[in-house]
């Protein structure tokens, strides 16, 4: 067992405590109460992050999405529906009294293979990747495209395919969005390097009419996927796989215009982690990891019936970390 990882006592109080927080508040249940779904800030080793709600006997593979003002999370989380598998976003949200309700699934997702997702810095978008039809074709499509849905008085609308050119690839490797509106984005596609690169695609006027590859050297003949960009810009964590491996290296600006190669993450290298991204309040870093171990898994009650089983066997869990690790090695970065 790494050594990174809390001891299994420590995932089972969390998961007592958590399940000792249904109740009601006024007539909605509570999974749990207070910030970040009732959990303390973790300190510098990985624990899995709220076993048997957000992490789960499923395939949780894309890291939690948080509002900016911390009170809705979205949770990607992959099972088998219909004798396939499909990936699911659920919205968990925190009254004003701190109370946490039980995650209900977009009512726009589970009918295809939905993917990445990130919401924009005033909480009003959310772009994702899905395999979903288009309007003009009801077959699913082969390759995942990026959509959008805006937030109304009544929950996420029914999403739209973005249009910008970047959707003739296939968007398979993740994205996120800055403070600005521009999507970075990893797929295959023209001036990459090889494999997987990083895109930044411009928001014009509200419109995304082009893309480029990121210059620099954060790019190479290895793949990059799993981009989070600081909403400033002032870094991006992404998920490096090379030689077979994986690992999450922080990217800065080069002071060119582009951004630099790849830093190692200490606090992160042993945990096989990917598709790591920063908490709003800049305190945590959440990753994905399949790491297998005792605790990993959690069964999660409020799932019961949802999916007909697991999406594989090596389903992967989310982890967090605090964020003083990261970056303790580049001055003035946090």
């Amino acid at each position: 067992m790494s050594k990174c990882y809390a001891p299994v006592r420590f995932i089972v109080i969390v998961f007592l405590l958590l399940s000792s927080g249904f109740g009601r508040a006024g007539e909605r249940e509570c999974i749990a109460h207070g910030p970040y779904l009732g959990l303390n800030r973790p300190g510098p080793t990985p624990v899995i992050f709220a076993p048997g709600v957000a992490s789960t006997q499923h395939h949780d593979d894309w890291i939690p999405v948080f509002s900016p003002d911390g009170h809705e999370v979205i949770l990607r989380i992959v099972g088998k529906m219909g004798g396939e598998n499909r990936g699911v976003f659920f919205s968990c949200r925190m009254d004003e009294s701190g109370c946490w309700t039980i995650p209900e699934s977009l009512p726009f997702s589970g009918t295809s293979m939905d993917g990445a997702v990130a919401m924009t810095a005033d909480g009003d978008r959310l772009f994702f990747t899905s395999k979903r039809p288009s309007n003009e074709n009801l077959d699913p499509n082969e390759n995942s495209r990026v959509w959008v849905s805006e937030r109304t008085e009544v929950g996420w609308s029914e999403p739209k395919l973005l249009q910008s050119p970047i959707n003739a690839f296939n968007i398979n490797g993740g994205l996120s969005v800055a403070a600005d509106g521009s999507l970075f984005v990893a797929t295959s596609a023209p001036g990459g390097l090889g494999g997987m690169d990083i895109y930044v695609v411009p928001s014009l006027d509200d419109r995304y009419p082009g893309f480029q590859p990121l210059t620099g050297e954060i790019n190479t003949a290895s793949s990059e996927v799993g981009p989070f960009v600081d909403p400033q810009l002032r870094f991006i964590l992404y998920t490096l796989f090379e030689d077979g491996e994986l690992s999450v290296v922080l990217s800065l600006p080069d002071g060119k215009g582009g951004w630099s190669a790849g830093l190692p993450v200490a606090s992160l290298e042993e945990d096989q982690p990917k598709f790591a991204g920063i908490s709003p309040d800049g305190d945590a870093v959440f990753f994905v990891s399949h790491q297998q171990h005792t605790g990993s898994n959690p069964a999660a009650s409020w799932l019961q019936g949802f999916f007909e089983g697991p999406a594989m066997t090596n389903n992967a869990d989310i982890y967090w970390v605090s964020a003083e690790g990261v970056f303790a090695a580049v001055h003035g970065c946090h």
